[in-house]
């Protein structure tokens, strides 16, 4: 099957499909576009003799087993658009990523003016939660003024008090 050149750089996430190449430790990066996978592979943090390569996070085959890489991701790309690959994933057209599982992933993108705004931005967000959790507890809520009595309880407690004082007031000076 002949791929065009498209397919290199072609943001397949937003296609609904997921690639994930998977280390023999079971540590997985994941790619948007086939040209940063060959950049991992050309870079050594992909090995295509060990690590396995998966379109929908459930089936792995080894990279070694895919003698042409643009063929097969053209093939998949091209069988998931016919609907006659699922990949568990809906097709998205913003370009964002799904990630739905609590699998440590690294997203691997070519260094970029792009990539570059998106980690200061990451950054920026990630300071202002660490500041937000660093301040003093906000303080507690002001409490309710107690209950208010009738005006006879108000009453039978001032003339309580009163009579306290003048009994102690006579035993003072008695």
């Amino acid at each position: 099957m002949d791929a065009p050149d498209e397919v290199e750089t072609l943001n397949f996430s937003a296609h609904g499909i997921r690639w994930t190449v998977r280390n023999p430790t079971g540590d997985r990066l994941r790619f948007f576009t086939l040209a940063a996978l060959r950049e991992a592979i050309e870079e050594g943090r992909v090995d295509a003799r060990k690590d396995t390569l998966s379109f929908n996070d459930e089936s792995f085959r080894p990279l070694a087993g895919i003698p042409d890489l643009r063929a097969y991701f053209w093939s998949v790309f091209t069988r998931h658009r016919a609907h006659q690959l699922d990949t568990g994933l809906p097709i998205i057209d913003q370009g964002h990523e799904l990630i739905d599982d609590d699998a440590p992933t690294t997203i691997a993108m070519p260094d970029t003016m792009l990539s570059r705004q998106i980690r200061e931005a990451l950054a920026r967000e990630l300071a202002a939660r660490v500041e937000e959790k660093s301040l003093p507890p906000a303080p507690p809520p002001p409490q309710p003024a107690p209950a208010q009595g009738t005006v006879l309880e108000y009453a039978l407690t001032g003339f309580a008090s009163s009579v306290l004082a003048v009994g102690i007031w006579m035993w003072l000076v008695g």
